[in-house]
């Protein structure tokens, strides 16, 4: 099965390939100077029509930073366009996209699930609502393979500076 990883270079993108135990099976989507997952999709779909995944883990997206913008160009419309051109290239792909724990927004305690409503409080969660809104879209308009992750706290990959548990050291 090829698989194909957009944020590849990111902290989960490494984390996945260095795990995941598909090494020869990986491919990473070219970093975003080299095309822009928010940007034209002919070059989007010229790519998945040349490498041809079985399946997409879509882990690149905004967490944080200055350019709040940000926040819905690379979770939002970059999302978007991906299930857009895979959609029109006819093929058969799997899609799995990262989404947050942070569209439940902050919780009362109770056990969280699937059912649980989503009350983002900041940006970064509501820009991950959205993202899990156009891929309910997609997959009720075309039938699409999409799942959601909801990925709570991310511990983080070796070398990683911003997650938890680096930090938590450092603190020690």
């Amino acid at each position: 099965m090829n698989v194909a990883v957009t944020g590849a270079g990111g902290s989960l993108g490494r984390a996945l390939s260095a795990h995941a135990g598909l090494h020869d099976e990986l491919i990473a989507f070219p970093i975003r100077a080299e095309m822009d997952l928010a940007g034209p999709t002919a070059p989007l779909r010229a790519w998945l029509e040349r490498h041809r995944p079985d399946a997409i883990v879509h882990l690149a997206g905004w967490r944080t930073g200055p350019d709040r913008n940000a926040a819905f160009r690379d979770n939002v419309a970059a999302t978007y366009n991906l299930l857009e051109a895979v959609a029109s290239t006819g093929l058969t792909v799997r899609v799995v996209v990262a989404s947050s724990a942070a569209v439940y927004g902050n919780s009362d305690g109770s056990a969280l699930t699937i059912a649980t409503e989503r009350r983002p409080v900041n940006l970064y969660g509501a820009s991950k609502a959205l993202q899990e809104d156009v891929c309910a879209l997609a997959r009720a308009s075309s039938g699409a393979d999409i799942s959601i992750a909801r990925i709570f706290n991310v511990v983080g990959a070796p070398g990683d500076t911003w997650s938890v548990l680096p930090n938590l050291i450092a603190c020690i």
